[in-house]
């Protein structure tokens, strides 16, 4: 995982290459994960991944996209780990990933608080969705969701921004590169790449101008 400055190439702002054992990934400094219930790892696939693979539905729970500022609160739909600095604005995040299933797999980025994000998935099968407490079993694609609370404090709640019909391939080693540079958000998805090159392949671009932009 590599994080840059979107319009000064060589300046690395943060990077992790996952070597070595942690588990759990939470260890109260670097990063900080925002579901209890999953202690994240890198001790399962030669990367960094999430322990359980926990649906909402079947711990019989009314998942939303409330994101609670404490992460004894949140449900399995939260499950996510970030590190950084909620000072970056425009940057450029790229993240090395593989799929094995054909499940929900994406990142976050503009992370202010628990309740205050961008994520952007992919899917070919089940993946959370913001009309429904449960998943939709035919969401295909790729998917981006701006979570947002209007008091920065209380549970955030999830709007779709875009979509489109790019995807990972099963199995396979993904360049997956998000840039975000005032309102604009552009993603790429490339098959395995040096981390830091350009990107190819544009799946998604979307001009959040709604007033509600995350910074």
């Amino acid at each position: 995982l590599v994080v840059m400055p979107a319009l000064a190439q060589g300046k690395t702002l943060f990077s992790e290459d996952f070597e070595g054992a942690w588990s759990p990934l939470n260890d109260g400094s670097t990063w900080s994960a925002y579901y209890c219930d999953d202690a994240w790892t890198t001790d399962l696939s030669g990367g960094v991944m999430a322990t359980t693979d926990d649906s909402c539905c079947a711990l019989n729970e009314n998942c939303n996209y409330a994101v609670y500022p404490v992460c004894e609160q949140s449900e399995p739909k939260d499950n996510h780990v970030v590190a950084g600095d909620t000072a970056w604005t425009d940057y450029r995040y790229q993240v090395r990933l593989k799929n094995s299933d054909d499940d929900a797999v994406g990142v976050v980025f503009r992370h202010s608080n628990s309740a205050n994000y961008y994520l952007l998935y992919m899917t070919y099968d089940r993946a959370p969705v913001v009309e429904s407490s449960c998943y939709n079993e035919s969401v295909q694609g790729t998917t981006l969701l701006r979570i947002r609370s209007s008091d920065n404090s209380s549970a955030g709640t999830a709007v779709q921004l875009a979509e489109s019909n790019a995807a990972y391939t099963v199995g396979a080693v993904h360049l997956l590169t998000v840039e975000v540079s005032g309102t604009l958000i552009k993603a790429w998805l490339d098959k395995d790449l040096p981390t830091g090159s350009d990107p190819e392949n544009l799946i998604l671009e979307y001009n959040d101008d709604s007033g509600e932009a995350l910074k």
